[in-house]
């Protein structure tokens, strides 16, 4: 009698726990369905949340969506807040009836590389794959840093391209959910020689962010001279002054 209650005992306790674990699964598939639901309304596109979705962490899943779209959204104001600058340039010096160019072909080249490189700083976070940035400069360049932090510490270095790539694995691939992206581009001059030699300095915004939320935002001054080689413009200097601010 005692080995029957014994056997009874343990197949209710069996069946407890499969039924707990069964609505435990049912529950999982019920949050994924409103998940999906909440991003499709979004008007989100599945590889803009696959990352959201297959999180550990499930309990700040819908805020996350909603950060994403405001964050995407805000990425493509930025976009076309670049483009209007540029056209309004444009229509300005028109109206002055200037018998210069308004740009010449290697000029708006010198814009592209710009923005080009910019967002290949944003596509970080995804690709994790310093090369990504690399691409736009030669073989060989120097890279100064110039930062004045939110809390007004300051801090100089100094990279080459035997170092770099280090310093973008260390500061921004190391720390999972770090994007660093640029907006308001103003250009002040672009200068070229003989085609074959370039300087721009133009002056933006750089806002870092982790995992969508905006943390800073940064006021820059850049300096890149470059060369062409082989038909393709590339970077040999990059500097840049940052003073950071927070968001409070």
């Amino acid at each position: 009698m005692k080995n029957k209650l014994i056997v009874f005992a343990l197949i209710i306790l069996i069946v407890s726990c499969e039924n707990k674990k069964s609505s435990s699964s049912s529950d999982q598939n019920v949050d994924s369905a409103e998940l999906l639901k909440l991003a499709d309304s979004l008007e989100l596109k599945q590889s803009e949340y696959d990352d959201l979705i297959d999180s550990v962490n499930t309990l700040n899943k819908k805020s996350d969506l909603f950060y994403r779209k405001i964050h995407i959204q805000k990425k493509e104001i930025d976009r076309l807040k670049d483009e209007n600058k540029i056209f309004a340039d444009v229509i300005a010096k028109l109206e002055k009836k200037e018998a210069k160019p308004v740009l010449s072909k290697q000029e708006k080249a010198i814009q592209n590389l710009v923005f080009k490189m910019h967002s290949s700083w944003a596509n970080l976070v995804k690709s994790k794959d310093p090369n990504d940035v690399l691409q736009y400069f030669n073989s060989k360049y120097l890279v100064s840093r110039i930062s004045i932090d939110k809390n007004d510490t300051a801090s100089v270095s100094r990279f080459s391209h035997e170092d770099f790539k280090d310093y973008i694995e260390d500061t921004i691939l190391a720390e999972r959910g770090l994007s660093v992206e640029f907006a308001d581009v103003d250009f002040l001059d672009i200068e070229i020689k003989d085609d074959a030699y370039f300087n721009v300095a133009y002056k933006c915004v750089m806002g870092t962010y982790k995992n969508d939320r905006l943390e800073t935002t940064n006021s820059l001054l850049v300096n890149i001279t470059g060369k062409n080689i082989e038909g393709t413009w590339g970077i040999s200097s990059y500097s840049w002054v940052n003073f950071s601010y927070g968001m409070d």
